[in-house]
């Protein structure tokens, strides 16, 4: 009888955990300042007059996020990027960028080690979504004002908005901490969360999260989702031809999260698309051409 007592006692405890609902959401304090660490790899592949050409593109950052102010649920937020490194192998070709490197004859880490722990501002709401970003223009000044030469710098340039532009750091952030439900959930539950990002095209981003567990001061989510390219949208610009994209594909991720703060402990994320890339017709290229076209992504962002 004492054994069977005991049994009920547990089993109610087990029911209890699992039915208890939770709100994960971000609970940052002000003047206080996280961190995020990213490490990111990419390949692009296409294909053109059966040749294949491969792009790959790795790059480490660390960011910092001061809380200046909390208002309606929304974080006023100092940012600044501490540190980038970056390596892009193409066509035989590998340009290195190490702003941690004091050497003079490395013209592009020196012109991108200006914006090291120079300052912009981000608005960021609890459910982890970026409302928006200014003064983010300023890094790009501090890349174009420099001393070398006006291609180096203009190559800076096109990588720093590549990599940490406006959509792309949108994109990069919210695909980590973007991922809160509207309502309180339980151990299991799931939901799901839209957004986009945008480089090149514009992609929808439609991920399915779950509560898997809740361990060790930590709520661990899964997620599986869908990425689709807005066929709509208007020509991007690429080497000064418009273009247009139809891709598809799946991201997966596991994301830990501080309970407390709401803020990443750790995202594990894989991306992968395929499809094609439309050149319209133009005067560089009569006819246009319509390349198959590849990326896979996997990137892990820590918090320390």
């Amino acid at each position: 009888m004492k054994q069977l007592l005991c049994l009920l006692f547990l089993m109610a405890g087990t029911v209890y955990c699992n039915a208890q609902k939770f709100k994960p959401a971000l609970n940052l304090v002000k003047d206080s300042s996280y961190y995020l660490n990213f490490t990111v790899n990419s390949q692009a592949g296409e294909v053109v007059d059966g040749q294949h050409n491969t792009i790959n593109i790795g790059y480490v950052y660390k960011m910092a996020f001061k809380v200046l102010a909390v208002s309606d649920s929304v974080y006023n937020m100092e940012v600044a990027i501490r540190s980038v490194s970056m390596k892009i192998e193409m066509a035989g070709f590998t340009t290195e960028i190490d702003t941690k490197k004091n050497d003079p004859q490395d013209t592009l880490s020196t012109i991108m080690s200006g914006i090291i722990n120079k300052h912009f501002n981000a608005e960021i709401t609890k459910k982890g979504r970026v409302k928006s970003v200014t003064n983010l223009d300023k890094l790009l000044d501090i890349l174009l004002n420099q001393e070398p030469t006006n291609a180096k710098r203009q190559q800076a340039r096109a990588l720093f908005t590549q990599s940490f532009g406006l959509n792309a750091f949108r994109g990069s952030l919210e695909a980590g901490i973007a991922i809160f439900p509207d309502a309180p959930i339980a151990k299991d539950d799931k939901w799901v969360i839209n957004t986009a990002f945008e480089n090149t095209a514009r992609v929808a981003v439609r991920v399915n999260y779950q509560l898997t567990d809740i361990a060790a001061g930590l709520y661990i989510i899964h997620g599986e989702g869908t990425l689709t390219s807005d066929k709509d949208a208007a020509p991007s610009q690429v080497n000064g031809m418009p273009v247009k994209y139809d891709l598809n594909g799946s991201v997966l991720s596991d994301i830990r999260v501080d309970k407390k703060t709401g803020w990443i402990r750790e995202a594990k994320m894989k991306q992968i698309m395929m499809g094609s890339m439309q050149i319209l017709d133009n005067p560089k290229l009569p006819g246009g051409m319509t390349v198959p076209i590849t990326y896979t992504t996997n990137g892990i962002t820590t918090s320390k």
